[in-house]
């Protein structure tokens, strides 16, 4: 009778560790699958937000690739009209208004290389991915804005011009010139980051 109760207190006490075990098992099991799936679900969120911010520094850049395409497109027509003014004075042997058009389409070329310096940059990204472009976007806009540095100087040079020149047709251009030129590199592009950044958290939302 003691050894039959010995040994159900025995099987009841072995039941029990194994239970215990068995038990303690299935939670660490299921602990380290939850474990696991909030990893994963929290690579999801750093890939998604990583993606939201490579996409809206992309559509920075494409933006003002954009820009840039089309203002040196539109320089290079009228700097071709401001050389034909030029042409023209010179044979009609107009001195003044030749020289002043002469300047003025310095001021244009001016400006083209600046274009030309951004478009030079602009081309190192076509082919950046991922962490790379970030790399080169950086770089990029320091670019822009070690030229738009230089818009305050010629802000002032272009403004003497206009008060100088005599021709209308070559303050007509010149004033454009200065239109133009304050146009693109007014441009923000930490303002249009910062926008960027916020459309991406509403489309989270």
């Amino acid at each position: 009778m003691i050894k039959t109760f010995a040994y159900l207190i025995l099987f009841l006490i072995t039941f029990s560790l194994r239970s215990a075990v068995s038990f303690t098992y299935a939670n660490e099991a299921k602990f380290a699958e939850e474990a696991l799936k909030a990893d994963k679900a929290a690579e999801e969120v750093d890939k998604k937000e990583f993606e939201d911010y490579l996409g809206g520094l992309r559509k920075i850049y494409e933006k003002v690739t954009k820009r840039t395409g089309e203002y040196r497109e539109l320089l290079d027509g009228l700097l071709f009209t401001v050389n034909d003014y030029s042409r023209k004075a010179q044979e009609a042997g107009q001195a003044k208004a030749y020289k002043e058009f002469v300047t003025v389409a310095s001021d244009y070329n001016s400006m083209l290389g600046d274009l030309g310096i951004m478009q030079a940059m602009l081309d190192m990204g076509k082919f950046a991915e991922g962490e790379k472009f970030i790399e080169y976007y950086v770089l990029m806009e320091n670019g822009f804005e070690r030229l738009k540095g230089n818009f305050s100087l010629k802000n002032e040079v272009f403004l003497e011009r206009i008060a100088k020149l005599k021709n209308a047709d070559a303050l007509r251009y010149e004033k454009n010139l200065l239109r133009h030129y304050k146009d693109y590199f007014e441009y923000d592009l930490h303002l249009d980051k910062i926008n960027e950044a916020r459309d991406g958290l509403k489309d989270g939302e």
